[in-house]
């Protein structure tokens, strides 16, 4: 990590193989990358809700956002039938604008209100929490947002949890992978 962050696709990355460490499928898995980078890059704390969620396991006991990003995205869900508690709900939003991109939305959560659209996000209010009442409703205005590149520094604790559940996918070397090749093998001399 340099002094200016991860950039979007390293914080990407790491969350593809920590949502497969924390116990989701491959699918799943690429979908948090997905909305990992899709929040970061608009200035939402992305990788701290990713953390949050794996800390719960695989099976959170309010409803999963990655999973009915994903059957929202593929048509199984409807937007109104969201509006119910959900884990997490920060992850849920690039799923409601990519259903939905000609549509601009806000979604509250608690006292916490997000301005959505393809072009961009906006906090009004209290950054979100994990949900008891999630609901949505069209704006008329799109909002616009800054634009980012990198993960913020701000974010080491959250992608140090992230590492952690990554880990989990590694395979321990073994003398027999390391004969095989793997690793630097059972003669290091560089």
């Amino acid at each position: 990590m340099s002094e200016t962050g991860w950039s979007l696709s390293e914080a990407a990355s790491l969350a593809v193989k920590a949502a497969r460490g924390g116990g989701y499928d491959w699918g799943l898995a690429e979908e948090a990358g997905f909305a990992v980078e899709w929040l970061q890059a608009r200035g939402a704390p992305g990788v701290e809700a990713l953390a949050a969620l794996l800390d719960t396991g695989p099976t959170p006991p309010k409803a999963c956002p990655l999973r009915l990003g994903a059957s929202l995205c593929d048509g199984a869900i409807v937007l109104a039938s969201l509006e119910r508690p959900i884990a997490q709900p920060l992850l849920l939003i690039p799923f409601v604008v990519t259903a939905l991109p000609q549509t601009a939305h806000r979604v509250s959560v608690d006292g916490s209100v997000w301005d959505v659209a393809a072009t961009g996000m906006v906090l009004n209010g209290p950054a979100m929490r994990d949900s008891a009442r999630l609901t949505f409703s069209s704006l008329a205005e799109a909002p616009t947002g800054g634009c980012f590149s990198r993960v913020e520094p701000q974010a080491k604790a959250a992608m140090r949890r992230l590492s952690i559940h990554a880990h989990k996918t590694y395979a321990p070397a073994t003398e027999a992978s390391r004969l095989a090749g793997a690793g630097a093998g059972l003669n290091d001399n560089d």
